[in-house]
């Protein structure tokens, strides 16, 4: 049949095309070439943004697109890959079906339009809840079997079936000591449940470093840290690290502008400001004591997304970021900039970067640059083989970009012994995040999955080896499956 082309050309091929909820169905088997290792039996389940438009106003950010959550069902023995997409039923996802608008401010699109229906929007939003409760960030697999999707509002938080998508309800986190109004859409397990970092900004700014159990459920405090910003400042912390027993907060100067975060000021960075001037911290909460142990200066501007891992060697803690010299990246994130012509500067650079101190002595943080030019200058989403979280990792995982582009096209793999970067695009104008997934019981032994768009708009999920040679790929239906954030994996059983 004829594919349907669009006057806008396809630079980001379908990745941010609206995808139509009558699109959505149960498991349908993907075309797949290649061979899928015998061993290799699970599901990725994958959270990203699905739907930017409206009859009465468009979102203009990528991370303001309603969640979509997408299965891929990996059959190695069988060779056969099956993919089912279904819609998170939030309330801002059902009020925008039912009204073909907005009901709340997402993170890059005030709801209304104009003062006057931005002042009406703020009121309704409030009412019905006051944040918005699109949970299109992350997915997390829980103890009893179900998992949880997030964004950073506490209350974006939901409940789903990862087999049938179906969502089970909003999120309850229970017990008394509440995270608050805002927390990292990245906990990471730690023990027997997880630890993740909120966010006050009222009454009394502060970071709290808590624990939840498997369900991500009963959250208990184990530090506050006051910020170190000149009040009212607060630092955007979309995620954080821990190695060993500590937990890593890199305090930026990207901070909240709270006018902008409810709709009724412009920021230099979407709802956040940049204070050039004022250093990053790295803040060092142990968690079996309950204390912070260092809080430690790098003088140098750094803005991140995504750490990769962090380790301690000795009395050296070390963290791997995806490293910007400011927070401009931000704004490289909204649609039309995403969707432009492909740029040589289209994308902000970024460099994996390593900062270290010295838990025994009370020096500033020290950066070394970790990936080589196969990268392009860019670095996000970067991942380690999950057997090795908190502990000395060799390989870091990331997107890279080859330019001209402003989305990145290359799936990286650095060696951070060697400084060795090697790269492979897959033939896609779009590479989304790695998911690296083990081998059961052999160690070293991996692949790397990772959803892929090409030029024709066509979507694929990509299979590689530790070296990011292709071993199989599965095409999806025409139209693809937009661009996603985070997934994880669930083995069978």
């Amino acid at each position: 049949s004829t594919r349907c082309r669009r006057a806008q050309p396809l630079y980001v091929g379908t990745s941010l095309d609206d995808f139509p909820a009558a699109r959505c169905a149960p498991a349908v088997d993907l075309k797949l070439s290649g061979k899928l290792p015998q061993w290799l039996a699970g599901a990725v389940v994958r959270n990203g943004p699905g739907r930017f438009t409206t009859a009465k106003q468009n979102c203009s950010h990528l991370f303001d697109g309603m969640a979509l959550l997408s299965r891929f069902e990996v059959d190695g023995a069988t060779n056969s890959v099956k993919w089912a997409s279904r819609y998170l039923q939030s309330k801002a996802y059902e009020y925008q079906v039912e009204n073909n608008d907005l009901l709340y401010n997402e993170f890059g699109t005030a709801a209304g339009v104009g003062l006057a229906g931005r002042a009406v929007s703020l009121m309704r939003g409030v009412l019905a809840g006051g944040t918005t409760d699109n949970a299109c960030v992350s997915v997390v697999p829980t103890s009893d079997g179900r998992a949880v999707c997030l964004s950073e509002p506490t209350r974006a938080s939901y409940r789903i079936d990862p087999v049938s998508l179906e969502t089970l309800g909003a999120h309850s986190y229970k017990g008394s000591d509440l995270p608050g109004l805002l927390h990292t859409a990245h906990p990471i397990p730690y023990g027997d449940g997880f630890v993740n970092v909120a966010t006050a900004l009222f009454p009394v700014p502060k970071y709290t470093v808590y624990k939840s159990d498997g369900n991500f459920q009963h959250p208990r405090r184990i530090c506050d840290l006051a910020p170190s910003q000149a009040f009212p400042d607060v630092s955007w912390h979309h995620s954080f690290a821990v190695g060993g027993r500590y937990a890593i907060v890199i305090e930026t100067p990207c901070v909240y502008n709270v006018a902008a975060l409810v709709g009724v000021a412009d920021a230099a960075h979407i709802a956040f400001d940049w204070r050039a001037d004022a250093p990053t911290m790295l803040r060092v909460v142990d968690l079996e004591s309950g204390e912070e142990v260092a809080s430690r200066k790098l003088h140098e501007p750094c803005f991140f997304f995504h750490a990769a891992n962090a380790f301690v060697d000795g009395t050296t803690l070390h963290v791997d970021v995806g490293y910007y010299d400011d927070a401009s990246m931000l704004n490289g994130l909204a649609l039309d900039r995403m969707r432009a012509a492909p740029a040589t500067d289209g994308a902000t650079p970024s460099r994996l970067t390593r900062l270290s101190i010295d838990l025994a002595g009370d020096g500033d943080v020290r950066t070394t640059k970790l990936d080589g030019p196969a990268a392009g200058d860019f670095c996000e989403f970067p991942v380690v083989d999950p057997r090795l979280a908190g502990r000395r990792h060799r390989f870091v995982y990331a997107v890279g970009l080859k330019r001209p582009g402003n989305v990145g096209n290359l799936l990286t793999r650095t060696d951070c012994d060697t400084g060795e970067t090697i790269a492979n695009g897959f033939g896609a104008v779009v590479v989304g995040e790695a998911l690296v997934v083990p081998r059961p019981g052999v160690p070293d032994d991996y692949v790397v999955m990772v959803v892929v768009h090409d030029a024709a708009g066509d979507a694929h999920l990509v299979v590689a080896s530790p070296a990011l040679e292709e071993l199989a790929r599965a095409t999806l239906p025409e139209g693809g499956v937009p661009y996603g954030f985070h997934s994880c994996w669930i083995p069978e059983g």
